[in-house]
Formats: C-alpha cells, structure tokens, sequence
C-alpha cells in the first residue's frame, strides 16, 4: 500500500511529510536530508501474517534514531533490508557498515541506530517484532554482524529480496496471507539468525543451497532429513526441512 509519494505534494511539505511517513512505519527517528528542499520520495507499506515489508524509495537522507528517543518508545521489532540500488550506510551497536546492492543488513528498530544514503536510494526491508522470533537479543547481537557466515544467507537474502520487490502482486494476490505454500517469513529469519550466531541446533546443513522461490537445502545431517522433520511437525519445501526447526 502506498503511503507517501511526495510527487503529490508541495515540495516546502515534503520533508515533513517523510519523517512523518517513515516513523509511523517503521520506528520513531529524525530525519536528515542532502537537500531539506528536493527531497523526493516513494514509501509502500504491506502486511504480510505476522510481518510486514516497508519500501523506501527516496533521495538522499539519514534515519537518525538518538538514545533519547529509544528510551522514550516501545518499539519491538527488527528489520532485515538490503539495498535495491546505490550504498546504504548502517550504524548500529558500535559497528558500522555499508552496504551495496542485495547486502542484507539487520537492525533492531528498538535500539539507536543510524542507517540512510547518499544520492537517490533505497530500502527494501521485511519486519517482524521481537516476540515473534522466540530468540533472546544477545543472541540477534551476536548473529547481526555475521549474516553473511552462514549458508543459509543467500536463501534468506533472495528470498527477502523476492517478497519484498513483489509485495504490490503478492499483496494483491492474496500472498501475504499464505504465500511458499505456509512457509513463514519469521522462520526464515529465525533460521538465519541462529545459524549466523553458529547455533544450527545440530544440523549439518550441506553446501546445496538453491535460490528464493522453491529453495532447496540439501542433505540436511546429524539429525536427520526431510522425513525426520516431517515426524517432528516441522516445515519442509521441496520435500526438505526448511523451517520451523528450532
């Protein structure tokens, strides 16, 4: 759903208009611009069971959130984004880090944070709140910095990718109540954090780790494989686990 296309809009009241747009969405923060007086936005805003993906199509700003107004609010959620084009810059828990095109990146939208772009850029984020995950937050500190150690990164990264540059057709499509046949986003996520942080829960996940849609991890070890899952209740696509593991 379209939230703010500043192409609408005055440009003395565009400025306003975005802090406005991408507080309500995401989390409470300042906004800072290149040029207070061009800003030019897009933001989209779609539900998807118990996340949602937020779009940020702007030129250049900076998303600051102080440790006042972490203080002062009750956000629980986190964001995984990744840039659609230019370098995004992210400042978080004393790391920084920049970020190309299809880098992932996660931010606690709980936390102070510092996150935004030079020129005309982009964030194409999936949200879910906290308690949604299960994972205590020294676990998602200690994973955030090593998403991309993991196997399981590139299928939770094009597969953020996908619904999030989909998530106008799949909304309309009736996707974002069951899309991947049940697969739920939160356990992509869950997945991809405890593997970042280097606790698989004992899987042995093999080197065989196909694309977004339909994505297939091969030979799944010491536990067992799809069928073992499977008697545990637990979530397979394309006849392997995938989820619901932990």
């Amino acid at each position: 759903m379209l939230i703010l296309d500043t192409e609408t809009l005055d440009p003395a009241e565009r400025a306003d208009a975005f802090q406005a747009a991408v507080s309500g969405a995401s989390s409470s923060n300042l906004a800072r611009f290149e040029d207070p007086a061009a800003v030019r936005a897009r933001l989209d805003l779609f539900d998807f069971g118990p996340g949602r993906v937020f779009n940020v199509r702007a030129t250049g700003n900076t998303l600051l959130r102080t440790q006042k107004i972490a203080r002062g609010e009750t956000e629980q959620a986190i964001a995984l984004a990744l840039p659609v084009s230019g370098q995004n810059r992210l400042r978080w828990d004393r790391e920084e880090r920049l970020l190309d095109p299809r880098d992932m990146l996660l931010v606690d939208l709980a936390s102070p944070y510092e996150y935004g772009w030079h020129g005309t850029g982009s964030s194409y984020a999936f949200q879910v709140d906290f308690d949604r995950l299960g994972l205590g937050m020294d676990t998602i500190r200690a994973a955030w910095p090593r998403l991309d150690a993991t196997p399981l990164y590139p299928v939770v990264r094009d597969h953020i990718l996908h619904v999030t540059t989909h998530a106008e057709q799949l909304s309309a499509d009736g996707g974002a109540d069951d899309i991947d046949d049940g697969v739920d986003r939160a356990d992509f996520v869950e997945v991809n954090f405890l593997n970042g942080d280097g606790m698989d829960g004992g899987f042995g996940f093999a080197e065989e780790l196909k694309g977004a849609d339909g994505a297939v991890f091969g030979g799944i070890g010491e536990r067992g494989g799809a069928d073992d899952l499977k008697d545990r209740g637990e979530g397979t696509m394309g006849g392997v686990g995938v989820v619901r593991m932990f």
